[in-house]
């Protein structure tokens, strides 16, 4: 899609600049190149309409606005902290403070410099913020933010979906192995979040046998004297 946008955009350039150099000498030339550009660009943008008209949006997280604001916020204060870090050494040596006191100005500067932006990614780069759905395909695409507020996109079909093996607050599934959460009231259709979770699926229940029971500990009460 991205690219018969690009492609697009650089036939257009460069039947303006074709347009200008011959209008003046060769009309016939101009007629041409000006009925040649305008039907590719009406197929170049058929095809994107279609392409776009593939992939339905499902899901829009309601955080997803608020996690990219943080992690801008999250940058802007580090780059603020890291300018203004010289200036605290700096003025930490003039004060004539020891040496144990610049260190530990230098590490509270440090952390809040470069560990902030870290810890805030590694607890909201799991969080999905929008779940495309292509019909014809049967497939799904969602849509994570990196740690440079760059769109992930990560493809998976309803099958190479798995669950976590234990509860966890911020894992919903794992899709082609990549821990996501997602917020199930966010869906436009809830069923697409039972078939992510295979919830659409009937539940086997097996009877075991008496040995491979797991046996809980009887706990005696306590003698009282």
């Amino acid at each position: 899609m991205y690219s018969s946008i690009v492609f697009r955009t650089c036939r257009i350039s460069q039947f303006r600049s074709c347009l200008n150099k011959v209008n003046t000498q060769h009309p016939l030339a101009a007629a041409v190149c000006l009925k040649h550009s305008s039907t590719e660009s009406k197929i170049n943008s058929i095809n994107v309409q279609t392409n776009d008209a593939e992939w339905k949006n499902i899901y829009i997280g309601t955080l997803g606005p608020r996690i990219r604001n943080l992690k801008i916020v999250s940058f802007m204060t580090s780059a603020v902290g890291l300018c203004i870090q010289p200036m605290v050494i700096q003025k930490a040596a003039e004060v004539g403070s020891s040496l144990a006191a610049t260190i530990g100005v230098c590490t509270i500067a440090g952390f809040f410099t470069f560990i902030t932006p870290v810890l805030i990614h590694l607890v909201t780069r799991k969080y999905v913020t929008s779940i495309e759905y292509n019909k014809k395909t049967d497939e799904y695409n969602a849509t994570i933010i990196s740690f440079f507020l760059k769109p992930k996109k990560i493809q998976f079909k309803p099958f190479e979906v798995r669950l976590p093996l234990t509860q966890k607050l911020t894992v919903t599934f794992y899709a082609k192995e990549f821990p996501l959460f997602v917020d199930p009231h966010a869906f436009d259709d809830v069923m697409h979040y039972q078939r992510i979770l295979g919830y659409d699926k009937p539940f086997t229940f097996e009877k075991e046998d008496d040995d491979n029971d797991i046996r809980k500990p009887v706990v005696k009460a306590a003698n009282k004297s």
